[in-house]
């Protein structure tokens, strides 16, 4: 599943929520500091997946060192599941050797299979591009030092985008790979809370 929303452009388009943030909480509730490989690799899976559901093209956009944005169209591997950026500006589109690559592994814990992703920066394009990565710096309301990964994720499909902006403000659309549901924030949040709370029940009846 995958929740899309639009951006306010004079063109609007859907934008993938993925997580940008560079810091997250540990189980103290203290912040910690994200690597950015992990970072974008992180997005890159989330852009594989919409790129799996079907539902049109995915583009990805990062910001460099230099503040020029770059983009990438995300393709998925059906057989082996591997990420591959390719520049949309490539004349040559027999020319690999600007691809990114997000390799795909598994590993068995308690009897289960589980899957992650690893950053390519073995490469040329894969160093550069992980070199090349901008982030943004800012303050939370505590005072706290964050930061942010200059990167976004697009969904390609004019229907959904239509759809989207006849719902109004406030609008998203959650994708999975059967189909997409517009509501908006607040009904899906409020559904969110009721399935947590459900779950929670069902724990406490055990």
């Amino acid at each position: 599943m995958a929740v899309v929303t639009l951006d306010k452009g004079k063109n609007p388009k859907a934008v993938v929520n993925v997580d940008n943030s560079l810091n997250y909480q540990d189980k103290e509730g203290n912040l910690q500091s994200k690597q950015i490989k992990t970072a974008i690799t992180e997005i890159a899976e989330e852009a594989g997946k919409v790129t799996a559901m079907g539902f049109g093209a995915v583009t990805m956009s990062v910001k460099d060192s230099e503040g020029a944005y770059k983009n990438y169209f995300v393709n998925r591997n059906e057989n082996n599941g591997t990420i591959t950026l390719v520049p949309t500006d490539l004349q040559d589109k027999t020319d690999s050797s600007q691809n990114v690559y997000f390799n795909r592994h598994s590993k068995e814990n308690n009897g289960k299979n589980y899957f992650f992703y690893t950053l390519n920066d073995k490469s040329e394009a894969g160093k550069a591009f992980l070199e090349n990565l901008s982030t943004t710096e800012w303050q939370d309301k505590d005072g706290a030092s964050r930061s942010n990964l200059e990167a976004r994720v697009v969904l390609h499909n004019p229907e959904l985008v239509k759809q989207l902006k006849e719902k109004g403000e406030n609008a998203l659309a959650v994708v999975s790979k059967d189909n997409f549901r517009i509501t908006t924030k607040e009904e899906h949040f409020k559904a969110k809370d009721s399935t947590q709370e459900k779950k929670q029940e069902a724990h406490l009846d055990r």
